[in-house]
This record gives C-alpha cells, structure tokens and sequence, in this order.
C-alpha cells in the first residue's frame, strides 16, 4: 500500500484516505477488543490507502492482519497492539492556503482528463479545461488541435491529454496523449533530454512493448520540437506521425 502525499498546494480537500490504526497498550495485551474511551486511544500505526481500500478491510481480512501485526511489534519490541479498526481520516493541506485551492476547483475551469482527475500544481498550464503537466506538453496539445482542426469533419481524430491507464501487468500508467481515430489509438510522448540516458531509454523502450501487446503504438516527440521558433516542425512532424499512427495515410 502506497504512502499518502501532502496534498499541499493541490485542492483535493474533498477526497479521503483510508487509515488503518492499530490501537495499542503496553500492558496486558488481549486478543479481544476492549472497551474503548478517549484516554485508551493512545500509540497509533497509520497505514494510509485509497478510499476503495475500505471495503477489502473487512473484518476477516482484519483478522489475518491482527497476530501479523502483534508478531511484528514484539520482535521490535514495541507496543503490542489490542486491536486493529479502519477510519477515514483527512489528507494533509496547506493551512494557509486551502480556502484558496477549494474556492479554485469550484468556480475555476474544470480541468479533468480522462479516467484521473489530474490536478498537478497550481502553475499547470491549463487548456479547453484540460491540465498539462507543462508547457512543453501544452505546445504539443496546441499542435495536435491545429491538425485536428485540419482534418475531415467524418474522418477526424480525438485527443486525450494525460489519460490514466492500466495495463495487464499491473501498472499504471499516465502517457502524455492518447489519440484516437479511424479505429485505432496511439500514444504521443514529449520526451526531453533525461530520455537519452541509458537506464531512461531501457525503461521506454519497456513500456513501449506493453503497449504494443495491446495494439497501440507509441510516438515519442524530441522536445526540442517544441520550441517557439520550431512550431512549423512540430506541425510536420506531428502531421506524419498521427496520419501513420492511426492509418489516415499520407496524403
């Protein structure tokens, strides 16, 4: 189960995590559960998940974790916990600036994308209420609309900007674009200069054949391209890329 992140800086004060707390005692450790009060509920060990964790914590499940949890700490010589019981507790936030960041995600643009919800940084470039990790995927976002613009209104392509993904082996994935047209769909990736190091290209080069085993290819832009002064190039070479991608042909 992965650690939660400060959500500082991020108007996510709606969402909720799902803690595991294991209420402890140094004396007398007993297997059931003993009347709790406020003055009991004493050393605590989050473990912090998703709030769809809360439903597999079942009382069973509870239950196998239970003498685990009790081996664990008397090998570390810890507090031995009584019991274990899950709660939903608040994420952290910026004290000084959350009324700002919620009064944001209510009255300004929607940006959403896809099947996650990407809120980044308050900086994120934002487009057609659609958040950009930065300004290189935005100038790409803005190319792929202008080719967009030019096709057929019968025979076109749409464009899904950081689109969160789960492939057979289990990750999961965020690609920079996912296109879709013609009955296909392929993947744009803005690749900058730490993608020419050797251990970066081995991890690509991975992921690029998961994604083929399920039928979509993988396009990776030079960010170089999305300079200013290279606009006419990026609109080339994204031009033969996608019409090859998704089989529009070249003409």
């Amino acid at each position: 189960m992965s650690s939660a992140k400060n959500s500082a800086g991020a108007p996510c004060t709606h969402q909720f995590l799902v803690t595991l707390t294991v209420q402890t005692t140094k004396i007398n450790p007993t297997l059931t559960p003993p009347p709790r009060s406020a003055t009991s509920l004493t050393n605590t060990y989050p473990l912090l998940g998703t709030p769809s964790d809360a439903q597999q914590f079942t009382p069973d499940v509870l239950g196998r974790i239970f003498p685990v949890m009790r081996d664990f700490a008397q090998r570390c010589q810890q507090a031995v916990p009584e019991f274990l019981e899950t709660r939903l507790a608040l994420p952290s936030i910026d004290v000084k600036t959350w009324r700002q960041a919620l009064h944001q995600q209510y009255t300004g643009d929607d940006a959403t994308n896809s099947a996650r919800r990407e809120r980044l940084v308050p900086q994120s470039p934002v487009a057609d209420g659609l958040t950009f990790t930065n300004n290189e995927e935005l100038a790409v976002y803005q190319s792929l609309r202008r080719l967009q613009a030019s096709t057929r209104e019968d025979h076109t392509f749409a464009i899904s900007p950081l689109p969160g993904t789960r492939i057979r082996a289990g990750n999961v994935w965020v690609p920079d674009f996912l296109l879709m047209g013609n009955g296909r769909a392929m993947l744009i990736e803005v690749d900058g200069p730490h993608h020419a190091k050797e251990h970066r290209r081995a991890d690509d080069d991975t992921r690029d054949a998961q994604w083929r085993r399920c039928g979509v290819q993988v396009r990776r832009v030079p960010v170089e391209y999305t300079r200013s002064d290279r606009v006419d190039e990026l609109d080339a070479w994204l031009k033969i890329e996608v019409r090859d991608g998704l089989h529009f042909g070249r003409q």
